[in-house]
């Protein structure tokens, strides 16, 4: 049973990876060490005890080769999260100097570009500005299709 953690985050499928894990014959501590936690953190994610990241999601699921919304319960996150994130490195900025242009600190970039937070309506402007680009094509709300 997966349990929703305090902590933000994303609740994954937590017996898919422990699926993908055995069929692909890697133990907890092997793909913990790709993923580049713990093997209590890849634990607690599997069980349910604790949410993942978008940034662990996706890790654990490139280490075994499918998806990342395969694992994540709300995949349009990943669309959302990920046109920032994919805007910022069309232009050619770095998380600080795309927060530095959009007036906000790199953790609170790096939050929204992992899905943990959602962006509000001035950093959206301030992103548009740095990324030369209108709010329409960054606003995660439009991109998946929700009301706004």
């Amino acid at each position: 049973m997966e349990r929703r953690h305090p902590k933000q985050g994303h609740r994954v499928k937590g017996a898919a990876i422990t699926d993908f894990r055995r069929r692909t014959k890697i133990t907890s501590a092997q793909l913990a060490a790709k993923c580049r936690i713990s093997v209590t953190h890849l634990r607690n994610i599997e069980s349910g005890v604790m949410p993942a990241s978008l940034e662990v999601a996706c890790r654990i699921a490139a280490a075994v080769g499918v998806p990342a919304r395969d694992f994540i319960e709300d995949p349009a996150v990943l669309d959302a999260a990920s046109i920032l994130q994919r805007r910022r490195l069309a232009v050619g900025l770095t998380r600080t100097e795309a927060a530095q242009k959009a007036g906000c600190s790199r953790q609170h970039l790096n939050l929204v570009e992992n899905g943990r937070k959602q962006p509000s309506l001035r950093l959206l402007r301030g992103l548009a500005v740095a990324y030369v680009c209108s709010i329409a094509d960054i606003d995660p709300h439009q991109a998946t299709g929700s009301a706004a």
